[in-house]
């Protein structure tokens, strides 16, 4: 179905998101990896892309280094997009 949606609609990232769970629960976690870092490309403030991209990094590949960075950009983005609510709000 992720598949499906996808092909028809490649820009369409929400799809991508659910393909690399799927991926990820078959298994194939280079192919995960890859859905992720090209969510990331597109869209950089997708909170829930670098999340997951973590976790995938950190409990399936035990790719530590590559799991922080993800975190770091997912806390990074976090304040910045705080700072602007805080900013909007003023």
């Amino acid at each position: 179905c992720f598949e499906i949606a996808v092909g028809a609609d490649p820009g369409n990232l929400d799809a991508k998101l659910g393909l690399a769970v799927a991926l990820r629960g078959v298994k194939d976690f280079d192919g995960a990896s890859r859905l992720y870092d090209d969510i990331l490309k597109a869209d950089p403030s997708n909170q829930l892309a670098y999340f997951n991209a973590a976790t995938l990094q950190e409990m399936y590949a035990k790719d530590y280094k590559r799991a922080k960075k993800y975190l770091d950009l997912l806390e990074y983005i976090h304040e910045f997009e705080s700072f602007l609510q805080g900013a909007a709000s003023s």
